[in-house]
């Protein structure tokens, strides 16, 4: 008892560990007031452990664990899993916080019944999966911040159990799918998914959110959106065009193969039973004849040997008796009689276990034509396991040549935008040109007109050059004639 006692000692401290606290007093959010941050110490390498003592030194005076409002696990390389025993140290806290910790996965066990945790945050986590009912035991809940970690897949109910739920941050994962989140959740108000891998979301989603006040989709594969409760109708027409699912009629195929293949496989499995009760009834009627056989086979065995001793006896009888030679023969008839019916029930025994025989050959044969129906359904089984294996190595080829669609519309788009842009630009330019055109137009027309101008010029010009000319000539040819009449009056005075 001792020895269990030191073991079960030695258990319980394995599985538990002590956690030094630095205070840390905040006012910058009201349910991050008192601090207790827990950083670079932490080892939790399986679930269950628990934190069973808390050490450091409060900073304000007459503080106690009872007025921390905030546990903030930081930088704890080796902290795997979340501990448990943090509400027994710390019975009021409303925000928990981890952040830069190898964690893979959270359970519904990791928060203890009756927290007021109003606020929980992850970052920077190798988290890939939000369960259904993460939340359950964390009815008060209002806050969640789940951003730069794994994160790929958002069960739809996962906030099932959190109807206070106002806000929720999602950026910088890895999510590609989001189901309907928000049915159980009126009250939110803003959600943030920035920068993750979104390609399909259902638009019914946003339905049901009237107190709705920011939403942020941008950088994402099939949406680029932030906007306010106004655009949400742009939105969702977004959502409409560009994230629905593709291959929702496949996938209601594959549902439906999936659902006749499973009631296949029960009728299967009900078929094998009821295969399997009846030759339970079968090789235990056989073995109740077979039994009944060797029964009255023991009892043939002891009558006969019985009549053969009472026919000795009766042969020595005869011997002794052969003076009463007629009675003995009477008693020898009776005997005989006795034996030949002894026989007639041998003969009758053997035909009923011939008649046996046949009906275990039957039941036989049915049995074998059991298992070659077994075997044939088997292998159509396995045939529509092979065209359902088909069927999803077919929907993964079209989802991945669906992504190369969406990667393809994108570089595409991209080159839309560019080129209207350069479109708007040449435009722009051509718009200058014109401008400058019609400015060099104006100035042809004046030069037009200024030409016209210096032709009427050059020709009064030339017109005035000729009329002074002929005036010149004129009188140098007046003046000649005058000197020529001086010259002869000049000469005929002299003669």
């Amino acid at each position: 008892m001792l020895k269990f006692l030191v073991l079960l000692h030695l258990v319980t401290l394995i599985n538990s560990f002590e956690i030094k606290c630095e205070y840390i007093n905040f006012y910058q959010h009201p349910t991050s007031g008192y601090n207790c941050k827990v950083e670079k110490q932490v080892e939790v390498n399986e679930r269950n452990v628990s934190i069973t003592s808390v050490t450091g030194q409060h900073k304000l005076s007459g503080y106690t664990n009872l007025d921390v409002e905030r546990l903030f696990f930081f930088e704890n390389p080796n902290m795997k899993f979340l501990p448990k025993g943090y509400l027994k140290m710390f019975p009021n806290i409303v925000n928990l916080w981890i952040a830069s910790s190898p964690i893979e996965n959270i359970y519904q066990s990791d928060f203890e019944e009756g927290s007021d945790i109003e606020v929980f945050a992850m970052r920077t986590t190798k988290i890939t999966h939000l369960p259904a009912d993460i939340f359950k035991n964390l009815n008060k809940l209002e806050e969640v911040y789940m951003y730069s970690n794994n994160l790929k897949i958002i069960d739809e109910n996962a906030f099932r159990a959190s109807p206070k739920l106002t806000l929720v941050h999602f950026h910088d994962n890895k999510i590609e799918y989001l189901p309907h989140i928000f049915r159980y959740n009126t009250f939110l108000k803003e959600f943030v998914v920035r920068n993750n891998k979104l390609k399909i979301i259902d638009v019914d989603m946003l339905s049901g959110l009237g107190n709705l006040k920011s939403l942020d989709f941008r950088l994402n594969l099939c949406i680029n959106m932030v906007a306010p409760p106004n655009l949400l109708s742009t939105i969702i027409e977004k959502i409409k065009e560009n994230c629905q699912n593709p291959f929702e009629d496949i996938l209601k195929v594959e549902k439906e193969q999936e659902t006749k293949l499973m009631k296949m496989n029960e009728e299967l499995q009900d078929n094998y039973n009821k295969q399997d009760q009846i030759l339970k009834t079968m090789f235990a009627e056989k073995e109740k004849i077979l039994n009944d056989y060797n029964e009255l086979k023991v009892k043939n065995e002891i009558e006969t040997e019985k009549l053969k001793s009472e026919l000795q006896s009766k042969v020595d009888e005869v011997e002794i008796l052969s003076t009463n030679n007629s009675d003995i023969k009477e008693r020898l008839d009776e005997i005989l009689s006795q034996n030949a019916k002894l026989k007639a029930n041998i003969t009758f025994t053997h035909f009923f276990m011939r008649e046996f025989d046949e009906e275990i050959n039957k039941l036989t044969d049915e049995t074998k034509r059991i298992k070659e129906s077994k075997e044939l359904l088997d292998k159509n089984f396995t045939a529509l396991k092979n065209e359902h294996i088909k069927v999803k190595t077919e929907l993964t080829e079209l989802k991945e040549l669906y992504d190369k669609i969406l990667i393809d519309k994108n570089e595409l788009e991209n080159d839309f935008n560019n080129i209207s842009m350069e479109h708007e630009e040449l435009l722009y330019s051509l718009g200058n040109l014109t401008v400058k055109e019609n400015q060099m137009s104006d100035n042809m027309n004046e030069l037009e007109s200024s030409k016209n101008i210096f032709k009427v010029f050059t020709i009064i010009f030339i017109i005035s050059l000729v009329l002074i000319t002929a005036k010149f000539v004129y009188d140098l040819v007046s003046r000649r004639k005058k000197i020529g009449s001086g010259y002869e009056f000049s000469f005929t005075n002299g003669q």
